[in-house]
């Protein structure tokens, strides 16, 4: 099943051949759903070539997606097909595939199976409202526990998601089904006024959330959630900037505030720790690495970086022997290579220490 659309997808396979590999994939796959990937290729190398069974393909595909009732390898591989078959056919399958969504939204979210709702909200633009309130509901409902609310009704705020959380702790099962909802949430470009029933919910209570992989997906999602707000920002009325500003501002405080305060700090003290270990060789290494995390968290570690350099600086000054204001200099030497931008408000400091430095001749050859 692996090399059939390989061969298919050389120029020099002629029809007759690219048929006969269609239809033994076919076969195989009304025994084993290894079969819908291959399909899948074929009809992506040369979608002419298979347009006459487009219908019978579907239906069978249809049929036997029914059959499936929970998350398996079976779905994955019709969502594989599903997936390149609207890859190939874009807007000529608009009818197939309209009548096949209500079908897919009863099915548990997987990453596959979002894959294949972004791929037709891409490929046929007239279905992405169906997916986008399909996909919207099966969110909601997976972090609030609660069914959507019609659109016709006030915003209301949902309870505490305590519970879904507590569960996500317990079963790992639990866990990836939350995780992907929140990243679906920055993924399927969702109106601002949807957005605004579930963005603030999110930043609230699964930005704080004590699972690692929870946290990690939400500040994701509300960055990628944020962006219509900004980009309209200065397009609106003045009388609805307030409003629109307070809604980002409370995403953005959140995000923040996660970032600040991750209980991840903790592992960072350790390298923190060393930069005042004994050993010279150990500090400048740590100058490295710090270096490096800053380009991740600027916000945590840049503070102590400043608070590094203004010790380094006092100890070559002041230090009064060689070998420390060597060291002292090799340090600011690899925060400069590093960091220029970080260094460039203190070279006017930088000058005053190293200048009497280097005009001592016993000390010149040492920095």
């Amino acid at each position: 099943m692996q090399l059939l659309p390989r061969i298919c997808a050389f120029r020099e396979s002629d029809r007759t051949f690219q048929t006969l590999a269609y239809d033994t994939a076919f076969h195989v796959l009304q025994k084993i759903s290894i079969g819908a990937p291959a399909l899948g290729m074929m009809v992506l190398y040369n979608p002419d070539v298979h347009s006459n069974r487009i219908e019978a393909t579907i239906n069978f595909i249809s049929a036997e997606t029914k059959k499936v009732t929970t998350s398996s390898d079976a779905l994955d591989s019709f969502f594989t097909f599903l997936f390149l078959f609207v890859d190939s056919y874009h807007e000529k399958v608009t009818a197939q595939i309209k009548a096949i969504i209500p079908q897919l939204m009863d099915i548990p979210l997987s990453r596959s199976l979002a894959n294949v709702l972004k791929m037709i909200m891409m490929r046929i633009p007239k279905l992405r409202l169906n997916v986008q309130d399909g996909v919207r509901a099966s969110v909601y409902h997976t972090l609030t526990g609660l069914p959507i609310p019609p659109k016709s009704e006030p915003t209301g705020r949902p309870p505490s998601p305590k519970l879904i959380l507590q569960r996500a702790i317990e079963e790992p099962k639990e866990l990836q089904r939350i995780v992907l909802a929140v990243d679906v949430l920055g993924e399927f470009y969702f109106s601002r006024k949807a957005l605004q029933r579930i963005m603030q919910y999110v930043a609230d209570y699964y930005l704080t959330a004590d699972n690692v992989e929870i946290r990690l997906a939400a500040v994701s999602s509300c960055c990628e959630m944020v962006v219509p707000f900004v980009g309209v920002y200065k397009k609106v009325t003045t009388d609805k900037r307030n409003s629109l500003l307070q809604t980002i501002y409370g995403v953005l405080r959140a995000v923040c505030s996660v970032i600040v305060n991750n209980p991840d700090v903790q592992t960072l003290e350790v390298q923190f720790m060393a930069l005042h270990d004994e050993k010279l060789e150990m500090q400048q290494a740590c100058v490295t690495l710090l270096g490096r995390l800053a380009e991740l968290n600027p916000a945590l570690v840049l503070p102590r970086r400043r608070l590094m350099l203004l010790e380094t600086l006092s100890q070559m000054m002041q230090s009064g022997q060689a070998r420390l204001e060597q060291h002292s200099a090799k340090m600011i030497a690899q925060l400069a290579k590093q960091s220029p931008k970080f260094m460039r408000p203190y070279v006017g400091s930088l000058m005053v220490a190293l200048i009497p430095k280097m005009r001592n001749d016993q000390k010149v050859g040492l920095l």
